[in-house]
């Protein structure tokens, strides 16, 4: 099965071992076994979890419209288990390191003076400390949890293993200003944000609703 794009080139592929992701530069091979849930966003846009926690994402708004259906057979085939995993309020960018960098590498190619140099560094090992930093904190927050359907369970996951399990009554709620695309799950301890523009499975789309409404509801009150 093929996803293509507007312009007719492979986007996503499943073939009987695998599914492939195709970027820009290069391509992402997923072993088939190795998937264990996946859901669509706004119709053409596919997140996959894999047995190691990672989450990877692919497909964009210049998806072929024939192809629509195609992408939902993908889901059905691939798809393992009935939950929901967080995504980020924001994605990180390692372009943004990359920038900080460049930056960083010209400054001091402007300095001649050993002094300046030398503070230069240390402003250099602090940047990049405090973005390794952030960047080990959101992709912690981005594969540490995920929403029993099933169950009406939070589970936190820590090193492939569940270690706490957290009621839908125990979790207070709220939706972002800024992006009304995302809805907040949290406790005393633990906080995650989960897309709410999911459109398939309609098993997924349809609890994402009702728990947006039955959520609101409490607020209200």
């Amino acid at each position: 099965m093929i996803v293509h794009n507007d312009f007719g080139r492979k986007k996503i592929e499943l073939t009987e071992d695998e599914l492939i992701i195709y970027r820009l530069f290069g391509k992402k091979r997923i072993k088939k076994e190795n998937i264990k849930s996946a859901f669509i966003v706004d119709d053409f846009f596919l997140v996959v979890r894999t047995i190691d926690e990672k989450v990877t994402t692919a497909g964009n708004g210049f998806l072929r419209w024939t192809d629509k259906e195609i992408l939902k057979r993908i889901v059905d085939e691939i798809n393992k288990e009935d939950v929901i995993f967080p995504s980020n309020k924001e994605k990180f960018s390692t372009l943004l390191i990359l920038f900080v960098n460049i930056v960083n590498a010209f400054m001091l190619s402007l300095n001649r003076s050993s002094i300046e140099v030398k503070y230069i560094f240390y402003v250099i090992g602090i940047l990049n400390l405090i973005l390794l930093f952030h960047f080990i904190f959101m992709i912690y927050n981005y594969n540490n949890a995920l929403y029993d359907i099933d169950s009406n369970e939070l589970k936190i996951i820590k090193n492939k293993n569940i270690i706490d399990k957290i009621s839908l009554k125990d979790i207070s709620f709220s939706i972002p200003k800024n992006n009304k695309n995302i809805f907040v799950l949290k406790t005393g301890k633990y906080k995650f944000y989960f897309r709410s523009n999911v459109t398939y499975p309609l098993k997924h789309k349809n609890f994402i609703e009702e728990l947006i409404m039955e959520k609101m509801a409490e607020i209200k009150k």
